[in-house]
């Protein structure tokens, strides 16, 4: 994923907070977007 310095060290800052992997961040986000927008779920992994 591209982006700026400071959104990279966002996303370092909140996996050292939650020791949630930056993946997973990434997944979570994805799963409530999708909800939250009238879109069917990812599937499971």
């Amino acid at each position: 994923m591209k982006g700026s310095p400071e959104y990279a060290a966002w996303l370092e800052g909140l996996h050292r907070k939650t020791h949630i992997s930056k993946v997973q961040i990434v997944r979570l986000a994805l799963q409530e977007w999708s909800a939250k927008n009238g879109h069917s779920a990812p599937p499971e992994i």
